[in-house]
């Protein structure tokens, strides 16, 4: 930021009237350089810079600026440095002298316009619902090498130093595992080797997830699922009936909504860290990376539920990136 000259001035005559630098730098809410700049100074004009003129130009920054950021045009710094001739660092540059910086993209689920009207329905409907009350559940597989959230599996390195690489293997044994979580507590996990249908998922619900909601929500407990097609076949939902449990169901791709995601994302980062060698040691790791998990986590994560909610609405049904 360049200073006017009353700002120079006014170093001058804070200094004749026995001021130190550090108190006029407070004073003046400036630098310490730019006192030290000032101090001695005779004129309070500019000096003549030397050197090679400002290549970029107010009008150039703007053009750089708006092609990288601007929606619809949002280009990568390669691509602006093919198409203005000027050479990606520099234009790099630019781009942090205004602030921008490079982040990775999220990537979701296509949303049609059907969806995102859905999605806003649930948030309006749901925001305000008695948290306390549901129990969040959802299931995925488990491979022997598992793998952490991609945002969480960073290395800290020196400047010229590679990362360790992470090997991936094809083929994994694996195990599926179902679950469900509350503000209260949470369920046991289901461990299972066959893949999930409609039959396999009543036993689960009436061995492992109902007695936990009925545990953890008390009366009135809410179970929340998805539109998987498990979850919605006629015998399920009748079984559910018979049984009168409440069911919430999340609309299509809205794995944003349920923050059983959250709290598989956490069981991966603890498992990872057990490194199972075998499906009988990936069996009781599974249990141990599940009870690891601190249970503030997943009452951290159904928490922020209504804030999602709100998101939701506010950007009209589109990814919250949760």
């Amino acid at each position: 930021m360049k200073h006017d000259l009353l700002v120079r001035h006014e170093v001058q005559v804070l200094k004749e009237h026995g001021w130190q630098k550090a108190a006029i730098a407070e004073h003046l809410q400036v630098s310490r350089h730019f006192v030290d700049r000032w101090w001695g100074r005779d004129s309070l004009a500019d000096r003549a810079r030397a050197g090679r003129p400002v290549k970029y130009t107010r009008q150039l920054v703007k053009k750089i600026v708006d092609r990288l950021h601007k929606p619809g045009e949002r280009h990568s710094t390669r691509f602006l440095s093919k198409a203005l001739g000027h050479p990606r660092s520099s234009i790099q540059r630019v781009a942090h002298g205004a602030g921008l910086k490079s982040k990775a993209q999220h990537h979701h689920p296509f949303l049609s316009v059907k969806m995102k009207k859905e999605r806003v329905a649930f948030a309006r409907a749901h925001k305000n619902d008695d948290l306390t009350k549901i129990l969040w559940v959802d299931e995925k597989k488990v491979h022997i090498q598992p793998t952490p959230n991609k945002h969480n599996d960073r290395q800290w390195v020196y400047d010229g130093e590679e990362p360790q690489g992470r090997p991936t293997y094809a083929h994994q044994p694996k195990l599926n595992v179902a679950a469900g979580i509350s503000i209260s507590g949470r369920s046991e996990i289901h461990i299972f080797a066959e893949n999930m249908d409609q039959a396999l998922y009543k036993k689960i619900l009436e061995q492992t997830l109902i007695p936990a909601g009925k545990r953890l929500g008390g009366a009135g407990w809410v179970l929340y699922q998805d539109k998987d097609p498990k979850h919605m076949a006629k015998s399920v939902q009748a079984f559910l009936t018979a049984q009168r449990i409440p069911v919430l169901t999340a609309p299509t791709h809205s794995a944003d909504f349920n923050p059983q995601e959250n709290a598989w994302s956490m069981f991966d980062e603890e498992l990872c860290r057990l490194k199972p060698t075998s499906l009988p040691d990936l069996k009781k790791k599974i249990k141990k990376a599940w009870a690891k998990i601190p249970q503030q986590n997943f009452k951290n994560a159904i928490l922020s539920i209504p804030g999602r909610l709100k998101s939701a609405i506010t950007l009209k049904g589109e990814w919250t990136h949760h």
